[in-house]
């Protein structure tokens, strides 16, 4: 089963975990990451490695990122880049994506879910 990890500012992660469960029921495999304002980036870099670490299974791990060109986005992709690292990087995140990744994520590679959640994003956006 692939990993996710929501690496967002302040406490925007852990309430999209919270709100995801009570929709889905407790996941496997999910967690988060709260930068705060006074939070060095070095502690963040370590926070993200044990992350991936602990959350990929061999299937790899999706990052979900609140703001794209963020800190938290930036830092994410370093990891993109290191060889044993199966990574992808997904910027931002909201509930429905969330959503759409849980209920599609068994079966499916990493490349073809992250895709598959880039497209239902697009869909889900609409004005009303």
């Amino acid at each position: 089963m692939i990993g996710f990890l929501i690496v967002t500012h302040e406490s925007v992660g852990k309430e999209l975990k919270k709100a995801l469960e009570v929709i889905a029921g407790k996941q496997l495999l999910l967690d988060y990451i709260s930068l705060r304002q006074d939070d060095k980036i070095d502690f963040l870099r370590k926070e993200i490695s044990q992350k991936i670490d602990a959350l990929d299974k061999g299937e790899g791990v999706i990052i979900f990122t609140d703001l794209l060109g963020g800190s938290c986005t930036n830092i994410s992709y370093e990891f993109k880049e290191i060889p044993e690292h199966k990574v992808k990087i997904v910027t931002g995140v909201n509930l429905n994506m969330l959503l759409d990744a849980i209920f599609e994520r068994t079966g499916k590679s990493l490349s073809k879910l992250t895709n598959t959640i880039y497209q239902a994003s697009k869909k889900a956006t609409v004005i009303l």
